[in-house]
């Protein structure tokens, strides 16, 4: 059975900046296997989302480790 971990982002895409970021730090997640599995509006922020990201675990591998 394949097991899955899983992290939340948060963006403030508001400015070139913040769009800029989010770009920058998806592509930096999806090189160490990350992927998006939904990217909704997040109510706290008017121009923020939260984006929900998820990658495969390797058994007897703490992948979080390279997250962080």
């Amino acid at each position: 059975m394949k097991m899955f971990e899983h992290e939340v982002l948060t963006f403030d895409v508001g400015s070139r900046k913040g769009a800029a970021e989010m770009e920058n730090t998806l592509r930096e997640w999806g090189a160490m296997g990350w992927e998006v599995v939904s990217a909704v509006p997040h109510n706290a922020k008017p121009q923020g989302f939260l984006v929900f990201m998820k990658r495969e675990t390797i058994k007897g591998h703490d992948a979080s480790e390279e997250a962080a």
